[in-house]
């Protein structure tokens, strides 16, 4: 007969845990700051790990008395054993030293019992064949990936003069925009940073997106342009009409459907084959996908997510993450139609998770009085470097007037280029001849 086998859990482990925080209330809010009442298996445990959280919220000591009281008034006590098994916990903590210890093994159980849950319901809807494959494939994504956060959580801190006297563990990369107009405000787009780019409907987003792209290409950068709006041949007639330049190490994918989730494996699959990307683009990110779990929440909240765990993929996955963005119509309502940082659309945690927004704006669209070849870019908002204005050319279908210079009049390359950006002198007059889908260039053995 076989054994049933018993969830992953530490009994002792969580007495000595609650135990610590009966006996010293500073390690007390330590730990409590550590975990949640699910971390612990048994019920009794949850409910008085909860009752301390409670206490601490109040900002009151976690004793033996102060619990007890807690529990009573909550009509738990008896149901945890009462007071002597209060007294029996703070007996029960072989040493405080050895608390962070007792926490990690808390914490690995409870991570292992919760993927065993969401195995076992992912399971059950593949046997019963009534899922989607793919979104339980990207639910299976996202369970990982939260387990591993978990886990995760226990780096270490460390302390702001440390941080100040020593560089970057990673050194950060900067890609030129090679638009010499906009170099005095912005060097470049640097990974591990979120950039928007955001306008109304012809602006010019797609195009000047793009451009930076296929620029950024001449220097050796590599990208991958999710393009959920457009396909592939709309793509590729955006890119002969404007004759980019260096093509060939812009990516294009143009699947319909895109959650982070499908970016985060992308990368992940791209790393593994050491075929990295240094910038992701994303057209447009309204038109992104929510995770399984948020398909209730409403659009405000899962942009809000979205948002969140894009800014997390350009740190974990040393990437630079470039956000198409559409705005709201409030421009079109207002007198001066000029684009503000507050008209992102869906969502102001767009603007929140982004270090840099560039709002692209042509006062010849709303003004037939206007020069019809004025550009102008409201770089809103810029972590590291100025706000403000800038003005460029317009070309119509041939998008905003690029550098011609050399490279060194680009802007970028400040914070260090890394490997892989070579000096090339192409012109900016190529066609499209190198710019190649994603299945090409999985056909070819190159970033698939």
């Amino acid at each position: 007969m076989t054994e049933e086998r018993r969830p992953p859990q530490d009994i002792e482990a969580e007495s000595a845990i609650l135990g610590a925080i009966l006996i010293d209330e500073a390690l007390g809010l330590s730990i409590i700051q550590e975990l949640t009442p699910d971390d612990f298996y048994r019920t009794s445990h949850q409910e008085i790990f909860r009752a301390m959280c409670s206490l601490a919220d109040k900002g009151l000591p976690t004793d033996t008395i102060m619990v007890r009281d807690e529990l009573r008034r909550v009509g738990g006590l008896e149901q945890c054993g009462g007071t002597d098994y209060l007294v029996n916990l703070s007996k029960s903590v072989p040493s405080l030293a050895n608390a962070p210890s007792y926490i990690s093994i808390v914490k690995e159980a409870a991570v292992a019992r919760q993927a065993i849950t969401s195995m076992t319901k992912l399971l059950g809807g593949a046997y019963a064949r009534n899922c989607d494959v793919r979104d339980m494939l990207i639910e299976i994504e996202d369970s990982i990936y939260m387990a591993q956060r978990r886990l995760d959580s226990d780096k270490d801190a460390e302390s702001l003069r440390d941080i100040a006297s020593s560089e970057d563990e990673v050194p950060k990369r900067t890609m030129g925009l090679g638009f010499r107009a906009l170099r005095n405000h912005v060097k470049g787009f640097a990974t591990r940073r979120v950039s928007v780019i955001g306008g109304r409907p012809s602006m010019g987003k797609t195009s000047f997106a793009l451009q930076i792209a296929a620029r950024q290409g001449i220097e050796g950068t590599k990208s991958r342009f999710f393009s959920i709006e457009m396909d592939r041949d709309d793509v590729g007639v955006f890119a002969r009409r404007m004759r980019l330049p260096g093509g060939s190490n812009v990516y294009i994918d143009d699947r319909t459907r895109l959650g982070y989730a499908d970016i985060r494996a992308f990368l992940r699959s791209a790393e593994n084959r050491r075929n990295k990307v240094d910038v992701v683009y994303i057209d447009y990110i309204q038109l992104m996908e929510p995770p399984p779990h948020a398909i209730r929440l409403s659009r405000n909240l899962q942009i809000a997510e979205i948002s969140r765990e894009l800014k997390r993929i350009a740190r974990e996955h040393d990437v630079h993450v470039c956000c198409i963005s559409q705005l709201s119509r409030q421009p079109d309502q207002r007198e001066n139609p000029a684009p503000q940082l507050s008209d992102l659309r869906d969502s102001g945690s767009i603007e929140q998770e982004a270090d840099l927004v560039m709002l692209l704006y042509r006062p010849g669209y709303y003004d037939s009085t206007a020069d019809p070849g004025l550009g102008k870019i409201n770089i809103a908002k810029n972590k590291f470097g100025k706000v403000g204005w800038v003005s460029m050319s317009w070309r119509g279908g041939e998008g905003y007037e690029p550098d011609e210079g050399p490279r060194e009049d680009w802007g970028g390359s400040a914070e260090g280029a890394g490997e892989g950006h070579s000096d090339l002198s192409e012109s900016p007059g190529d066609d499209l001849r190198g710019v190649r889908t994603g299945e090409e260039a999985i056909e070819e053995g190159d970033l698939g």
